[in-house]
């Protein structure tokens, strides 16, 4: 745990108070020395804190915009579940989905890393359905390996749907 951390949260350096990890008002101050360059090595703290809180520290006509810290809308990708929508860090989509299995996943080699957790807020994502398709498929007496013996529906999340 850093400076701040709290298992509900972190906790605001200027009012004391816990702020939740959904909170649109939190912010992270980064703080190190002027001196040093401000490169990525070099030494730095961080404290958490509400917009608001910051905001009335500062002095008068201090250049502080709470607005242009929030982000901007993400619109829904239609090969999400939904879940990696929330994150930003997602953006650059390194984070992958199978709308299949309904799977979340990444590149290693020529693999797939099925991830079981967000690595960016920690939640549970969804339980994979992985087993269940290739079940239905057997079930239907299709091959599941063979690629063009799949039905149309089973290529997409529409055979979990109904």
């Amino acid at each position: 745990m850093t400076a701040g951390d709290d298992e509900k949260g972190f906790v605001c350096g200027f009012c004391g108070e816990v702020i939740s990890h959904d909170d649109p008002e939190a912010v992270r101050l980064v703080l190190s020395n002027l001196r040093l360059g401000g490169g990525l090595d070099d030494p730095s703290q961080e404290i958490y804190a509400h917009a608001t809180c910051v905001g009335a520290q500062l002095i008068p006509g201090a250049c502080f915009d709470p607005e242009a810290l929030q982000p901007d809308p993400i619109p829904a990708s239609p090969a999400s579940s939904g879940h990696m929508d929330r994150h930003r860090q997602n953006d650059w989509q390194a984070i992958k989905y199978d709308p299949r299995f309904d799977e979340y996943w990444i590149p290693s080699g020529d693999a797939r890393q099925v991830l079981f957790h967000c690595p960016f807020c920690g939640d549970a994502l969804p339980d994979s359905k992985r087993n269940r398709w290739f079940d239905e498929l057997e079930a239907l007496g299709i091959d599941p390996m063979g690629a063009d013996e799949i039905p149309e529906r089973y290529r997409t999340a529409a055979w979990r749907e109904g």
